[in-house]
């Protein structure tokens, strides 16, 4: 085996040994101003609150390479199942923490605009305009994320209904 072959096979071996125990980890975190963000990637002071074991080779949802739609394949025997109680149970919680989420988000949305409309009414524009528009910015982008927030959402429970 030639020097370069052997590196090739030990890079290629080393990719499938870093891929082969991949998870999909949700991580909650709230900063000092009581805001909570969920995300894929730990941070100090996170709490991993979800853990999937992600199935070498499977697949993602949607079309398959032939244009056809993906087929279920049958759960095998010893698939560990959920009956329709706790499902429910599931959906109902999934359901509550989306509500909680829009409330919190509607809210945030709904402070954000109204420090953006003070700040627009101040005499700050005449006493130092530089100043005045950088505020002004950071309050509208504050107010657009929260909107986009909102609509997302928003988005996410009526795929649920």
């Amino acid at each position: 085996m030639s020097r370069l072959s052997f590196f090739r096979f030990a890079a290629i071996t080393a990719l499938v040994v870093a891929a082969w125990p991949a998870h999909a980890d949700i991580y909650k975190s709230v900063d000092s101003d009581g805001r909570v963000t969920f995300s894929n990637i730990p941070m100090k002071g996170a709490i991993r609150v979800y853990t999937d074991p992600i199935p070498m080779g499977s697949k993602s949802r949607g079309k398959s390479s032939t244009g056809g739609s993906n087929v279920a394949a049958p759960s095998p025997a010893n698939f560990p199942r959920v009956d329709a109680a706790t499902q429910k149970s599931r959906d109902t919680n999934r359901k509550q923490i989306l509500n909680d989420e829009l409330a919190t988000e509607q809210q945030a949305l709904t402070d954000a605009r109204k420090a953006l409309a003070d700040a627009q009414s101040s005499a700050e524009a005449q006493t130092n305009p530089q100043k005045y528009q950088e505020r002004v910015a950071r309050l509208r982008d504050n107010a657009t994320l929260h909107e986009k927030n909102v609509a997302a959402l928003q988005q996410e429970m009526a795929r649920d209904r």
